[in-house]
């Protein structure tokens, strides 16, 4: 009787773990099923492509939807990143767009609380900040935390210089040599881009003073910008 016993338990065990296993997977099934038709959106979005508002409605309900069965910290970073398309689209100083501004900060959030090492989160969590309440010193912790978690991504590297160049007399002398890593990386691969944020911004000196010890940047940099 009691081998007969074990045996039913061995025999058990593998439908236990299979049941578990089960139960832990049907809500990330769920999840991704329920974001999948919208995925095009984000795709957009990842490429600085024009999003409708209707798309992007329905890309935030998905992933709100899709929420509620997994804690995924790239769901709220998504809904973060769409919200702020819907600020751009309604303007970031109009009432709605100021709207739009909190729920992608709150969104942002969120997703860091569940997960801190996000570099495109930290990205648009400094910008809908930027956006929202201008430049100040209280952005700079953001912008040091966008770099250390992906110092070298190439997709973040010209963003972050849009808004490093944008804030860098508020930010304090760690996050200072960080916007200088990358105007040193810009300056090896997009010298031209970088000659143009340097002019917008009104920071050539500060790019300039970064390659120092790079007199051939330098070179590049000036040729670059003089054929603006």
């Amino acid at each position: 009787m009691r081998r007969n016993s074990d045996t039913l338990v061995l025999l058990a065990f593998p439908c236990i773990l299979a049941f578990f296993a089960l139960w832990f997977a049907v809500p990330r099934l769920i999840s991704a099923l329920t974001v999948l038709p919208s995925h095009a959106a984000l795709e957009a979005v990842s490429k600085g492509e024009a999003v409708s508002e209707g798309a992007a409605k329905n890309a935030i309900a998905a992933r709100k939807t899709a929420a509620g069965w997994v804690a995924d910290p790239k769901l709220h970073a998504e809904i973060g990143s769409l919200h702020l398309v819907q600020a751009g689209k309604a303007g970031y100083a109009s009432a709605e767009g100021i709207q739009f501004l909190k729920a992608s900060i709150a969104a942002e959030r969120r997703s860091l609380t569940l997960s801190p090492a996000q570099p495109y989160a930290w990205v648009q969590l400094l910008q809908a900040r930027l956006a929202l309440e201008g430049p100040s010193k209280d952005l700079s912790p953001l912008f040091a935390m966008s770099v250390e978690t992906a110092p070298t991504e190439p997709r973040l590297v010209m963003r972050r210089l849009a808004i490093g160049l944008a804030i860098w007399v508020h930010l304090d002398p760690q996050a200072t040599e960080q916007l200088r890593s990358q105007i040193l990386i810009a300056a090896h691969h997009a010298p031209t881009r970088l000659a143009e944020l340097a002019k917008k911004r009104y920071a050539l000196k500060l790019v300039y003073d970064s390659l120092a010890d790079e007199p051939e940047l330098r070179q590049r940099l000036i040729q670059s910008y003089q054929g603006l």
